[in-house]
């Protein structure tokens, strides 16, 4: 606060003797003012900028954050500190990878494109999969920024990256017991995320990244991993 007014009263004072000179006078009242003003609203509004963008992480809602804790670490229910120890790991790991600063920020929009371009394919009228839906896509634009320089540093299909970023999360919030009500049963939530999960795997077969066979293995295998969590 005191660095703000010091950094006002100069402007005020150097507007006032700017002001004086245009107007051959020692000092301009108007001048003043207009350099106080002028330099306050322009610190104001680069502090608002810069809160917005550091708030940016913490609007997500609990349930997504919670999704992407869980992504992220590898635990079903992971403390701060794990959370935190894990983002700073992977910080660093991903600092480690070359990539083109081109190909890398085309792959990344064409990657967050092919996102938005999926969502409608997920459309379902059950409340419980539509949350799911929701909170998946939310989680996987997340994923997306997060590994920006890992996952975008070769020549793989946007819709590749975007697909198996969702097969990850769907499969982690029905594999982990997270989701279910006790063993081998999922909750409400649960079933809206097995919704995501076989939704991906049949975009994946429709667009001919995995194979009938692939296809079938994946859905016996979370039938297993389903029957053995909770």
């Amino acid at each position: 606060m005191k660095l703000f007014i010091g950094i006002l009263f100069a402007a005020a004072i150097l507007g006032g003797l700017a002001g004086g000179e245009i107007s051959s006078t020692s000092f301009s009242v108007l001048g003043m003012i207009i350099g106080g003003v002028g330099t306050a609203a322009v610190l104001l509004g680069l502090g608002a900028y810069f809160d917005k963008q550091a708030n940016k992480q913490a609007d997500l809602p609990d349930d997504v954050r919670d999704i992407f804790d869980r992504m992220i670490t590898g635990k079903d229910n992971p403390t701060q500190e794990e959370v935190l120890k894990a983002k700073q790991l992977h910080q660093k790991s991903v600092g480690k990878s070359a990539s083109s600063p081109t190909h890398s920020s085309n792959q990344f929009k064409n990657t967050l494109a092919a996102l938005e371009n999926l969502k409608p394919q997920y459309k379902s009228n059950d409340v419980y999969a539509t949350g799911a839906v929701d909170a998946s896509f939310i989680a996987a634009k997340q994923s997306v920024k997060l590994d920006k320089k890992e996952i975008l540093s070769d020549n793989r299909d946007p819709y590749d990256i975007a697909l198996t970023t969702l097969w990850n999360i769907s499969n982690q919030e029905v594999s982990t017991g997270h989701n279910h009500v006790y063993r081998g049963v999922l909750s409400g939530n649960g079933t809206g995320y097995l919704f995501v999960f076989n939704k991906t795997v049949d975009i994946l077969l429709e667009k001919g990244l995995i194979d009938e066979n692939e296809a079938i293995s994946n859905r016996a295998a979370v039938r297993a991993n389903i029957k053995a969590a909770g």
